[in-house]
This record gives structure tokens, C-alpha cells and sequence, in this order.
């Protein structure tokens, strides 16, 4: 039997989201990996190291942690661009003149300025990758279950669970559902606002609709508080599924009793996305493309509300 080939992978960011992202990597069946973690922040490194070396049989693998993008591959078969959006395009633009990615896995929320969309969308298309925006709930199995192929409504209700950063996710969980992204995105009136976790960031309170072009319906409601809460509602024409994602409960009208578990996947244990990333095939995962202009919508909607003087958008 032939051995597979090294992979390669480029990982540009290695904070929260891009130390665990490198676990589940790390910790996937796909052949031996080779892998560079840029991040200009020494005790970024030392995070994703740390957790590097939490998981069971990493050392089969090839690990590098660098301060900046260079000495890479000519092609790599992964890049993950996991800084925040206010720097992402410029890692972007630094990867594509370093190397030939044949993925390039982005991080919500995509970017602070409106035009850097077009920006990126010009360097995908000059490389040749493919860019895919990592949305990952249409990849957990609790959530494909429930897909039937009707039409669904999504409605989230909760309090701090950072809705300006996190609303493109269940924009995206929608477009599973639905197969069409969301395009249209409108702020209820008595909306407020407050400060991100992240130094420079802004979060919103209040209430989020969006719309795909068949008219089906996303409504996110967010209030402020300090202990987080997060229920999900998918409805569709069999009736109702109630996800409480925090405390990992899903109660199915007319099929299921009250309690029944719901399991998050969180990104260090995603393997079976990773392994598709790494193998070349569907994730389940939305293309840049759909998901840009999700966030596009999402970006128009915001602006007005806590968008900077200069016209970006400190969200990320």
C-alpha cells in the first residue's frame, strides 16, 4: 500500500480559535502533517505549543511556530488564516506571496472593511485556492440530523453570547438548512451596544433578522449579561427542535423527550472536518463566496451602529 503523502498546512493566527484549530488538526487520521503556526505574538506561540502538546500523538507530526510568514512550501494543501479581521486580509496578502495554497480556511468575521471582500476574493482568484469560511455548525451530526430538506426557520435567543461576532454562524446554520445564504440583514429598533471581549471590538444587543432571497427567516435575539445563555429553535414542517448548545440539551416536538443531549463539537475535536480539509473533500463548510456576502449583508447592518469614523467595522 502506497504511504501518503506529507500535508502541508499553514496556520496564520494562533490565539484561541487558531491554538485549538491546530489541535484538531493535530489530532486527525489524514497521513503525517507538516505544519507552520505564524503569529507575531511570542505568547501566542507558546499557547498553541502548549496545546499542541496536549494531544495524544502529536509528535508524529512536524510542528514549526514562527513570528512571520516565510521559508514555506512553494504549495501547501491548508492555509488557516485565524487572526482578527482587522489584520486578516494583509495575511492574505503575505501567504499568497509566499506560497500556492490549495485551501485557504478563514475565520469569521471575515474582515473590518467593506472592501477588503473584493480584495480578497481577487488574491483567491489568483491563486487558485479555494476559500472556505469556518462556520462550523452544518458539520456537527446533532444539527445534520435534524435537515429533513424543508424549508426551516432559525431563531436564537440568549444573553452574552457576543451576537455581532457570533451571528454569522447562525446565519450560516440557516444556509444549511435552506441551501441559500443569507443576503438580507436588518437591526430591530431599541438596539444597544457595548464592548467585545477583544480590546477595540464592539458587540450589539437587541435583535438581528436576516433573510435568504426565498424569504426564509433567521431572528437572533442577544442580551447583555455575564452569564452566558444560547438557545436555538429550528422549526421546519415536522414540527420544532429546542438546543439549549450550553447545556447540551435538544427537546424535538412530538419525537423526543425533554433533556435528550445535544453535542457541540468544538474545533479541538472537530476531526472529521479536518480530515475533510485535508483530504480534499466537502465539509459541509460555506464557500467564500456565500459566506462573504452573508457577511456583507451582516456588515451594512452594523455599520451604522458601531462602525468606526473611517468606515470600518470593529468586529471580529
Amino acid at each position: 500500500m502506497p504511504a501518503i503523502a506529507v500535508r502541508t498546512v499553514v496556520i496564520v493566527g494562533c490565539g484561541q480559535m487558531g491554538s485549538r484549530l491546530l489541535q484538531g488538526l493535530l489530532a486527525a487520521d489524514a497521513g503525517t502533517l507538516d505544519v507552520t503556526v505564524v503569529d507575531p505574538s511570542g505568547d501566542s506561540l507558546r499557547l498553541a505549543e502548549t496545546r499542541a502538546g496536549e494531544v495524544a500523538g502529536a509528535e508524529r507530526h512536524r510542528v514549526r511556530y514562527q513570528d512571520a510568514v516565510m521559508d514555506l512550501p512553494a504549495e501547501i494543501d491548508l492555509a488557516i488564516l485565524a487572526s482578527t479581521s482587522r489584520h486578516r486580509l494583509e495575511a492574505l496578502r503575505r501567504l499568497a506571496a509566499a506560497t500556492r495554497p490549495r485551501t485557504v480556511l478563514f475565520e469569521k468575521f471575515l474582515f473590518d472593511r467593506r472592501e477588503h471582500y473584493g480584495e480578497a476574493e481577487a488574491v483567491l482568484a489568483a491563486t487558485g485556492a479555494h476559500g472556505i469560511v469556518h462556520c462550523p455548525r452544518p458539520t456537527w451530526p446533532d444539527y445534520r440530523r435534524l435537515a429533513n430538506g424543508s424549508p426551516a426557520s432559525v431563531a436564537v435567543t440568549g444573553a452574552g453570547w457576543a451576537m455581532a461576532s457570533n451571528a454569522v454562524h447562525f446565519f450560516d446554520l440557516a444556509r444549511f438548512f435552506n441551501a441559500r445564504p443569507v443576503t438580507k440583514v436588518t437591526v430591530a429598533p431599541g438596539a444597544s451596544t457595548g464592548g467585545n471581549k477583544r480590546a477595540g471590538y464592539r458587540e450589539i444587543f437587541g435583535t438581528l433578522r436576516g433573510e435568504d432571497d426565498a424569504g426564509n427567516s433567521v431572528v437572533l435575539s442577544c442580551d447583555p449579561g455575564e452569564t452566558p445563555s444560547l438557545r436555538v429553535e429550528v422549526t421546519t414542517a415536522d414540527g420544532a427542535a429546542l438546543i439549549d448548545e450550553l447545556a447540551g440539551t435538544v427537546s424535538l416536538s412530538g419525537s423526543a423527550p425533554a433533556g435528550s443531549t445535544f453535542n457541540a463539537v468544538p474545533a479541538s475535536r472537530n476531526v472529521a472536518l479536518m480530515e475533510a480539509l485535508l483530504e480534499g473533500r466537502p465539509t459541509g463548510l460555506p464557500d467564500y463566496a456565500q459566506a462573504a456576502l452573508t457577511h456583507l449583508a451582516l456588515f451594512d447592518a452594523l455599520l451604522p451602529l458601531i462602525g468606526d469614523d473611517d468606515g470600518s467595522l470593529p468586529v471580529t
